[in-house]
């Protein structure tokens, strides 16, 4: 989706067109939700985050066309979302129920969890801007500030990892 048709589609939200929330909910739900799984490694809290995103575009109220790069606005907004969440829970739970996460399931093939387990940070920062957001491999490499041949690199054993994964 085009930033003009992000506003365009933000504008019919603002309009009271609930179907056009469809619109931005089946885009980017999973997107945020990978976002906020980075974080927070928990499927549940992740899925919550990526639900509230949803839910304070519907209730913006501001000017979308100040919105000059909106996936970087809606990173922006799970990642913040997945923080708050660690703060608060912070001050209500230990650590360790924060970051608790449940056993994989398989009746989705490889889960998201297990796919984080598998890659290192640095892996999962590029595999997440390149494969779940879209950018560009250059683009990823540039915004997590590696050079675009180490990050072709990367991403082939990203995706050797994920072969040999599913091979065994």
């Amino acid at each position: 989706m085009t930033g003009a048709e992000f506003i365009e589609i933000m504008k019919r939200v603002q309009a009271g067109d609930t179907r056009a929330l469809g619109t931005i909910y089946q885009e980017y739900h999973a997107k945020l939700y990978f976002t906020a799984f980075d974080i927070l490694h928990n499927r549940e809290d992740a899925e919550d985050v990526a639900s509230d995103v949803i839910v304070k575009l519907a209730e913006f109220k501001g000017d979308v066309g100040q919105i000059s790069n909106h996936v970087g606005y809606l990173i922006a907004m799970a990642r913040n979302g997945a923080i708050n969440l660690i703060q608060k829970r912070k001050h209500e739970v230990t650590v360790a129920e924060v970051y608790e996460t449940e056993k994989p399931g398989s009746e989705n093939g490889m889960w998201r969890e297990d796919l984080f387990r598998l890659l290192t940070k640095e892996e999962w920062d590029l595999f997440l801007r390149h494969t779940v957001w879209g950018f560009s491999l250059k683009d990823a490499a540039k915004e997590i500030g590696m050079h675009y041949t180490t990050a072709k690199r990367r991403y082939r054993s990203v995706k050797q990892k994920v072969r040999q994964y599913f091979d065994n």
